[in-house]
């Protein structure tokens, strides 16, 4: 692919961030004044996962990082357990990476879905051993469940709005690096 075709590696790390920014503050919106009944999706974790496996190299684990650690404060979560979890499973996604390149969606989707729930398990048992308030149940079920409904019209956004698209065999990526 041309250099002109697709976008450096900063323009694609500064769109993560805007749409990322653009998500926590939507959800942060005072839209209903009753407390949730139902958990939305996790829409963050579903852009990060949608991004580290289409174009990892595009985004630094720095920047994954404060993105996220952003997020546990802005929702009040306890700061930092989530983000080390969505950094682990960002690392996890980017080293998978290569192998999905070639697989159909639903596999991608299936390996996404797992991945989530195991970070949400891990998310729930690390609050219990520290003594950490839980969200009930029902709601993380729902959370999880929606996510991951929510992710492959996560990919198609991101395909539309961003032209990010696995990357072929042979192609350049934003580094420079052929894959």
């Amino acid at each position: 692919m041309a250099d002109s075709e697709f976008p450096g590696r900063w323009v694609l790390t500064l769109g993560y961030v805007t749409v990322c920014a653009a998500l926590m503050f939507t959800r942060l919106l005072p839209l209903d004044s009753l407390p949730p009944s139902w958990a939305g999706p996790d829409l963050v974790i579903c852009v990060t996962m949608a991004w580290m496996l289409r174009r990892p190299d595009s985004v630094p684990m720095i920047v994954i990082a404060a993105v996220a650690l952003m997020a546990d404060f802005l929702f009040q979560r306890p700061p930092g357990l989530w983000a080390a979890i969505t950094l682990g499973l960002s690392d996890f996604l980017r080293r998978r990476e290569e192998g999905l390149r070639d697989a159909p969606f639903p596999i991608e989707w299936g390996v996404v879905s797992l991945a989530f729930v195991i970070s949400k398990v891990l998310y729930r048992v690390m609050q219990t051993l520290f003594v950490v308030p839980n969200e009930p149940l029902g709601l993380t079920l729902t959370q999880i469940v929606v996510t991951i409904a929510a992710y492959p019209l996560v990919v198609l956004t991101l395909n539309t709005v961003f032209k990010l698209r696995r990357a072929a065999p042979g192609e350049v990526d934003s580094l420079g690096h052929k894959r």
